[in-house]
């Protein structure tokens, strides 16, 4: 029996056994929706194919996969765009899931309007169960292509394109590791300015867990996104790093390496120096020196604000670089404008070590955590919890800063140490 599909949903696949199925389901449960998937795997090593097998019992001939060693997933997607036949063409990545009638409601879209090549509508993060993450940062497309530079607005999985647009620009651009959907708005917004529309709906869940290319390669993805910016726009925007420097302290030095984040970001500002004009260079450059996040040792990270003052709750994590006891000196400085009452800490480690401190004037201290008989690679956490906070724009005549204050950092130490009792001090 012959399929005529009207929409072609294309999925690329290497082992998401954990989650293919129920993106399956929710491409081909759709109602009132002609809808064929095909499903294009990079060879898959974890049960997919066997699921896929069973699947296949259910919904063939509306399900089709291969299994064949690609270049990743631009080539994958593209593999499965030339045997696919609708005239609508989706694209949903095995860990991701459309919304009840997104399939539905994008063909109606480019049916009511001829002039359209692309539709694209709201979507939601989730985690690896499915629980409600946060809304993805949909814009519409009369923002225009300039809005790129501070980010992508469009979710991948709620595009719907046709599918002689997307035969016109040539499909992915398989030289791209990860920004290859980025280069493909790109190109739409810059060939078709306005005949792209968006539709005022969730169309799709985006799944974020630790194995998606946007965690594990956020690089690679802030960098491509940067040198795609410059080529059809003439230069970048740092939005880009800036997001990626924010990520990569947030979870540093949570992953296995230890590095110089700091010298790791200059080689990457060097490495595009030539996607952004002179004086943005210069302004970001010097921004960049500025960011106390980025001066403290290898393998440390202190939840600080780039000028380096901590929040109510200073959170610290430490990859240990040798084995014996170590010492975590922070440097600090209590000035709060207009308060003369005594800042009080408590310490924790994971160590189980716990300890209040009270530093009853102002101007600088000092706090030192000790960690003892630690072994190299092990990571090593402590929270400074403080006993007040302070908002500037509450205590400083015309200030605008509305953040909740406690004390600021100037210095991180770590050092090597014999065993001593008295885990936690203070000068």
């Amino acid at each position: 029996m012959s399929y005529a599909p009207q929409v072609s949903v294309l999925m690329p696949s290497l082992n998401q056994c954990d989650f293919i199925e129920v993106a399956v389901r929710s491409v081909l449960e759709q109602r009132e929706a002609a809808v064929e998937l095909l499903i294009s795997d990079g060879g898959s090593t974890d049960g997919t194919l066997g699921l896929l097998e069973k699947l296949m019992i259910e919904f063939c001939p509306r399900l089709r996969w291969v299994s064949a060693a690609d270049s990743g997933p631009a080539n994958a997607i593209n593999r499965a765009f030339h045997s696919s036949r609708g005239d609508i063409i989706g694209w949903l990545n095995a860990d991701d899931i459309y919304a009840e009638d997104a399939v539905a409601a994008a063909v109606r879209l480019l049916a009511a309007d001829a002039e359209l090549v692309m539709v694209y509508g709201e979507a939601h993060h989730v985690d690896a169960s499915g629980r409600m993450l946060h809304r993805y940062p949909t814009r519409p497309p009369s923002v225009g292509i300039e809005a790129f530079q501070s980010g992508c607005f469009i979710c991948q999985p709620t595009v719907f394109m046709r599918r002689c647009i997307f035969e016109q620009l040539g499909g992915l651009d398989e030289e791209l590791s990860t920004a290859f959907d980025f280069d493909l708005w790109l190109r739409v917004f810059r060939c078709f300015s306005g005949r792209i529309g968006h539709m005022d709906r969730v169309q799709a869940y985006s799944r974020l867990h630790g194995r998606t290319i946007t965690s594990l390669q956020r690089k690679a993805v802030a960098s491509e996104a940067v040198r795609l910016l410059s080529r059809y726009l003439g230069c970048a925007d740092p939005h880009w790093i800036l997001t990626y420097i924010e990520e990569s302290t947030r979870t540093y030095p949570s992953y296995g390496t230890s590095i110089d984040l700091r010298g790791h970001v200059s080689e990457m500002i060097t490495e595009l120096a030539s996607c952004f004009d002179e004086a943005t260079l210069s302004r970001f450059v010097s921004l960049l020196n500025l960011d106390r996040r980025l001066a403290v040792p290898a393998g440390v990270h202190a939840e600080i604000f780039p000028d380096g003052w901590a929040g109510r709750e200073l959170s610290l994590r430490v990859r240990a670089p040798f084995r014996g006891s170590l010492s975590l000196l922070l440097q600090c400085e209590h000035s709060r404008p207009g308060v003369s009452a005594p800042l009080g800490l408590r310490i924790k480690t994971n160590c189980g070590t716990e300890a209040s401190l009270s530093i009853k004037q102002p101007g600088p201290f000092e706090i030192v955590i000790v960690f003892p008989e630690v072994t190299p690679g092990q990571l090593l956490f402590a929270t400074v919890s403080s006993s007040s906070i302070f908002i500037p724009i509450i205590a400083e005549h015309g200030s605008t800063d509305a953040r909740e204050l406690a004390f600021r950092i100037t210095r991180i130490f770590v050092e090597q140490l014999e065993f001593e009792e008295g885990a936690i001090r203070s000068h």
